[in-house]
């Protein structure tokens, strides 16, 4: 039997040809890890193949699925792009904090470099430890200091004066804005409730799920995910929140029964 894996050549010879299939499998496995091995410690790559090995066996199995390409994003489209194509162990401190004022004269956010330069710092981490590199070049960078919005809550006054308008404009989406503000749930929350997780006679809502939405090769996938912290919450009724949800649910089923079979969930 002969089989090559990379520039591993395996042959075996025997009587038996079960005992031969047997063996060849032993031998392929072990040149599988001794090829994977080669790969790992080859100094002669850049970081964007780095990053990629890193994040698919170091990171990628630690992160919720939810994250996974926002977190991928983070790297490709800050450092990946600036220093990417530089081999892993021809890259200093210096060409690091270069990136970083470039990306600053980009236009890129304190918040969003600092995200992206703890990912580079953490894929640096595993290269110093399967010695790729001797020193870990992300560490001791300085990043400008950018203003940061405030964020700020919604006045009484304006509450009111925004379900005054869509109370007359009577908005698809009236019900649904109108239990966000009283529940103080989050939007995708509130679009991954589900009829099971409204208790009418405990007056309770239990938040379990979250609607996520992505886009994979220009398609718009949607699907029920666990909670951001994944930890569901049981929100009790108060104000007018049995009368939303008896309203939302009035005008679903209505919905149903107008579009028959095109209807697409239950």
């Amino acid at each position: 039997a002969r089989k090559r894996i990379g520039d591993i050549s395996i042959s075996i010879y025997d009587k038996d040809k079960k005992r031969i299939a047997k063996r060849l499998k032993i031998e392929v496995e072990k040149a599988k890890q001794e090829k994977k091995n080669k790969e790992l410690t080859q100094p002669e790559r850049t970081l964007n193949e780095w990053f990629e090995y890193w994040y698919e066996n170091y990171k990628k199995p630690m992160i919720k699925e939810t994250c996974w390409n926002s977190y991928r994003r983070q790297f490709v489209n800050f450092f990946g792009e600036k220093i990417g194509n530089m081999y892993l162990k021809d890259i200093l401190q210096m060409h690091i904090q270069q990136a970083i004022i470039d990306l600053s004269r980009d236009g890129k956010t304190q918040g969003t470099i600092k995200d992206s330069l703890c990912i580079l710092r953490q894929c640096f981490d595993v290269a110093v430890a399967n010695r790729l590199v001797l020193t870990n070049p992300a560490i001791g960078l300085s990043i400008k200091e950018t203003p940061v919005n405030d964020y700020r809550v919604m006045s009484k006054d304006e509450q009111k004066f925004f379900l005054e308008i869509l109370e007359r404009k009577n908005h698809w989406y009236k019900e649904m804005f109108q239990f966000m503000l009283c529940s103080g749930v989050r939007i995708g929350e509130c679009g991954g409730l589900r009829i099971q997780d409204i208790d009418f006679l405990g007056k309770k809502v239990y938040i379990r799920h979250s609607l996520h939405t992505e886009y994979h090769n220009h398609n718009k996938i949607m699907k029920l995910v666990s909670t951001k912290n994944e930890k569901n919450r049981i929100i009790p009724f108060f104000g007018e929140t049995e009368d939303i949800l008896r309203r939302q649910l009035k005008k679903r089923e209505e919905l149903k029964k107008e579009l028959g079979d095109k209807w697409r969930t239950d």
